[in-house]
Formats: C-alpha cells, sequence, structure tokens
C-alpha cells in the first residue's frame, strides 16, 4: 500500500467541538462566573460587617409576612425597620443580615419565635453599620447562612456539570471516522 493509502484499523477520530455547542458552553461558564462573583461578593461584605462599628438602634417596625409563589408556595419575609444614629446623622436599615435572600425565612420555627421576641416594636438592640456607608447596616452581622452558600455552591457544581456534558456531547457528535476506500 502506498503512503496514502488507509489500511484496517488506522482510524484516526475526528475532534472538532460544533461551534454552537461551543458558544453554548461559553453562555454557561459566563452565567456560572458572573453567579460565583455575586456570591462571593456576598459572603466576603457579611464576612467584613463583623468587623463593622456597633451602635444602639431601635426597632420601629417588625412582622412576619407571608409571600405566596407562582406555585401556591408559602415564602416568609420579615418586614423590619430600625433607625439609629451616626455621627449625629440618624439613619434607618432594614436588613437584619447580608444576605442574597434578604430578610427571607424558610418558614416559621423557634429561630423566627427568637428573632421576633428579640426585635419586637420598641425594643433597643445593637447594629452594625459600614463605616464608609452608616446606611448599610444588619442587626445580625458575619457569615452568611449555610442555606444561602449551599444554594450558591450547588449552582455551580449543576453548571459545571452541564458544561461538562455539553462539551462531551459536541466532541462526540463531530466525531467522524475515516473510512477504507
Amino acid at each position: 500500500m502506498s503512503g496514502g493509502d488507509t489500511r484496517r484499523g488506522d482510524f484516526k477520530p475526528e475532534r472538532r467541538i460544533d461551534p454552537f455547542v461551543l458558544f453554548i458552553c461559553l453562555v454557561f461558564a459566563v452565567i456560572f462566573g458572573v453567579w460565583s462573583a455575586v456570591a462571593s461578593g456576598i459572603y466576603l461584605k457579611a464576612q467584613r460587617s463583623a468587623a463593622w462599628p456597633q451602635t444602639t438602634a431601635k426597632v420601629t417596625e417588625w412582622e412576619l409576612q407571608t409571600r405566596i409563589g407562582s406555585r401556591n408556595q408559602k415564602t416568609y419575609y420579615y418586614h423590619c425597620r430600625y433607625t439609629f444614629r451616626v455621627n449625629g446623622a440618624e439613619y434607618t436599615g432594614e436588613a437584619i443580615k447580608i444576605s442574597r435572600f434578604g430578610n427571607k425565612v424558610g418558614h416559621p420555627s423557634e429561630r423566627s419565635t427568637m428573632l421576633s421576641e428579640r426585635y419586637r416594636v420598641g425594643a433597643e438592640c445593637d447594629v452594625w453599620y459600614n463605616p464608609d456607608d452608616p446606611a448599610d447596616a444588619v442587626l445580625e452581622p458575619g457569615t452568611a447562612t449555610w442555606e444561602e452558600l449551599e444554594y450558591a455552591y450547588l449552582s455551580g457544581w449543576v453548571v459545571s456539570v452541564a458544561l461538562l456534558v455539553l462539551i462531551a456531547w459536541g466532541v462526540r457528535r463531530k466525531r467522524g471516522w475515516k473510512t477504507m476506500r
């Protein structure tokens, strides 16, 4: 056989990724990158809030609210408002903690009862405020809850697996075998 002949068993797969699959993978990668950046920013801000200065606040509004979602699913939120003073200026805050989910609670529990007792209307409590922007304040500083981090990490894993599946599918779809003539 001459140098240009292909022998039986001398097959080489063609490994090219379909441009459409590559585009989809890149879109997922950008979405995951943005999601990770947002989750990391929230986590880092929550960590920094533990070192913020604190002052005393007075709770002016506190209520556990129920919202019905698109699938008739109940979600519970705290409507919270408190006032505090920093360097003679009065500020109003609404955040209980730094969270992607705001003042959302999964469902009423012992913890929500404890929060309702601690932050009842008229109660005085500690508030931690951002020294660069005192209007940015929280009643409970520190790290984000595991539920919030778990949601971000789980989403990241799902998107990563989806990317790998799409890449594998794209390579496999374009795999062609040279035939003997």
